[in-house]
């Protein structure tokens, strides 16, 4: 298997993954943050994005319309690269400004 050059959009970040790589992986390693409320598990579908160019293989799920599917969207968990791809995140599936609280809040 070879390197895999994968781009994100917006941000311009790109990582170099194995062939066969999952985009949710992908995107970790390169310091992209995506939604996913079930471990990658492909039952969210918070993890949507827009492959632009290249080549992928998805796994069929209905998480995603049919709509969806002609425009391009596909799960990130779901999803492995095949060669060089173009991803767009599109606003809802990123994880931008959440932070994560380490000390219980008080109310007064």
């Amino acid at each position: 298997m070879g390197g895999c050059r994968i781009s994100f959009e917006p941000g311009e970040r790109e990582v170099v993954v194995p062939e066969g790589t999952d985009l949710f992986s992908a995107a970790i390693a390169a310091g992209v943050r995506l939604y996913s409320s079930c471990a990658s598990e492909g039952v969210c579908g918070r993890c949507r994005v827009i492959i632009r160019q290249g080549k992928v293989a998805t796994e069929p799920t209905g998480r995603l319309t049919n709509e969806e599917r002609r425009a391009g969207y596909v799960l990130a968990c779901r999803t492995t690269v095949q060669g060089e791809v173009q991803v767009e995140v599109p606003p809802e599936s990123r994880m931008e400004w959440e932070q994560i609280l380490t000390e219980e809040a008080k109310i007064t």
